[in-house]
């Protein structure tokens, strides 16, 4: 279940990197957001409203507990060409 959860975040946040918020939002809600994902207006709305830049995902982490697992992502948005080092890593 755990490879499956992040398999459908990183999709997800595919379309949030291309700041695509009508994908991002289809891709979280399938199935009823079954991730039960925080922030789901504010983030749908910050996608919508950006007009320039690509979300660079520089880190992406889960906190397991017996009966639930929490994920993380982080996503800075950046015109230029800098473009901050992967650390896409769940090993920490």
């Amino acid at each position: 279940m755990l490879s499956e959860t992040e398999t459908a975040d990183r999709r997800a946040l595919d379309f949030a990197a291309a700041r695509d918020a009508a994908g991002w939002f289809r891709a979280v809600t399938e199935g009823g957001d079954p991730r039960n994902t925080c922030g789901l207006a504010p983030i749908y709305w910050l996608l919508r409203l950006l007009d320039e830049g690509r979300g660079h995902l520089i880190a992406y982490r889960r906190c397991e507990a017996p009966d639930q697992c929490v994920t993380i992502g982080a996503m800075p948005f950046l015109d230029g060409d800098f473009i901050p080092q992967d650390s896409n890593d769940t090993d920490d």
